[in-house]
């Protein structure tokens, strides 16, 4: 190592190390705000109250969430692995009990509330994609959540959706069991979402307002990157065309009454859809996101971003002596090299290069509204960069603490979050003719 490599590493861990700029930055992306932290470590607030929220949607129960974070000891992701499990183990088993007796309503409620504990449990595995508990909390997640699917009427449709040669996953939850054709909200979720969560999340509120619901699982997201390798594209629209295509051969979908529906990365996905596909005639950006990787490298101090740019071994070198101490940090990168399929830490800064809508932006001409969540972190100032650019009808809804609404995706605060942009939705449906 050469002494300006020595220097470079020194200067980046020193800096990423710092608390103040850990407060400031990786300890607080999407962190819960004063007042509603579960834990001293703020991503495992965030992710408690991530799980905690689906109380809204009858998915979590309080009590169950508390014995299970009581049980973890701050800053051990084992303890969050086993706390969470424990509770997802004894509730799937639970369900199974009640479905094999005829108790059929406990038994749904009860796979929903053990599929998000046990997507809970393994949310810190993916620092390291071999683990083969990633493969087994996955699994029994999203088998709790199929049984829990059939038990609904009418049943929650499990469909797969062509996709090159293979196909991805996506749920069609019908707003009634006629063959009305009603407008339909499609879903795409983010960076580390997947299909089920998203069900939870909205699908539910959806079909309450009338709507049909259906959210996929892309490359990149839940069963299309845990069991099938597929993994992020900047070019979305190879993705979504096919969801639609399925989409408007269905007689309860309102042809002229689509829309699509982004959270998280999905701000940057969603819009790239629209831009490409007009039989989309909403959009709702959940934040936007015009730029990912001037956003991402925007985190980092101006010696990681020269390093990046002038010494990737430096660089690499640097971020890894700077992941060992931070949980969030060490989470988030190594998350994204998995999902982008990214060999290196700088490789997966890089591969985010191509995920901007600077060429085709103009060409989203449907009404759009775009949510930004004030406490967010990772896409700091995307909202608004994204709402400036565009040229269409649009409209930016500013999600704060005064409403409990400040955390990215609205998380702690669904019920306001779902009033706000199904309220919009319904509104923009009622004056298509």
């Amino acid at each position: 190592m050469n002494r300006r490599e020595f220097l470079g590493i020194l200067a980046l861990g020193t800096l990423l190390n710092l608390e103040s700029f850990n407060d400031i930055a990786f300890a607080q992306v999407n962190g819960s705000s004063e007042g509603s932290e579960l834990f001293a470590n703020k991503e495992f607030s965030y992710q408690a109250l991530r799980t905690l929220s689906k109380t809204f949607s009858s998915c979590a129960d309080i009590k169950e969430c508390f014995l299970a974070i009581k049980s973890i000891k701050d800053n051990d992701t084992n303890s969050w692995y086993e706390g969470w499990k424990a509770q997802g183990d004894r509730l799937y088993s639970l369900a199974e009990e009640y479905y094999s007796e005829g108790f059929l309503v406990s038994a749904r409620e009860a796979y929903l509330r053990a599929s998000n504990y046990l997507r809970t449990s393994g949310f810190f595995l993916g620092t390291n994609p071999k683990d083969p508990r990633i493969f087994d909390t996955y699994t029994k997640s999203r088998t709790s959540f199929v049984k829990a699917a059939s038990l609904f009427d009418p049943k929650i449709e499990s469909v797969e959706i062509q996709y090159q040669n293979t196909t991805i996953p996506l749920y069609f939850v019908k707003a009634s069991n006629d063959s009305v054709p009603r407008p339909t909200i499609v879903m795409v979720g983010g960076f580390d979402s997947n299909a089920e969560e998203l069900v939870m999340d909205w699908g539910f509120g959806a079909v309450k307002r009338g709507f049909n619901f259906a959210t996929f699982d892309g490359p990149g997201q839940g069963r299309a990157l845990v069991l099938q390798g597929l993994y992020f594209r900047p070019d979305f629209e190879k993705v979504s065309k096919p969801v639609i295509n399925y989409i408007v051969t269905r007689k309860d979908v309102n042809l002229k009454k689509i829309a699509m529906f982004g959270v998280d990365l999905g701000g940057y996905f969603a819009p790239r859809a629209c831009a490409f596909d007009n039989r989309i005639a909403l959009l709702v950006a959940d934040g936007g996101v015009f730029d990912y990787y001037s956003s991402l490298i925007s985190l980092l101090p101006p010696v990681a971003k020269n390093l990046l740019e002038t010494d990737k071994a430096a660089f690499n070198k640097a971020m890894a002596e700077a992941l060992k101490d931070n949980i969030t940090f060490r989470w988030a990168i190594h998350h994204g090299m998995w999902a982008f399929n990214a060999p290196t830490i700088a490789e997966f800064f890089l591969k985010t290069k191509p995920y901007n809508l600077k060429n085709i932006i103009s060409n989203i001409n449907c009404p759009t509204l775009v949510v930004n969540s004030t406490n967010t972190f990772f896409f700091r100032g995307e909202s608004k960069k994204f709402y400036d650019l565009l040229e269409c009808p649009r409209e930016m809804i500013n999600m704060t603490a005064s409403e409990g609404a400040e955390e990215g995706s609205q998380i702690g605060a669904l019920g306001f979050a779902q009033g706000v942009i199904f309220n919009w939705l319904e509104y923009h449906f009622n004056k298509i003719s």
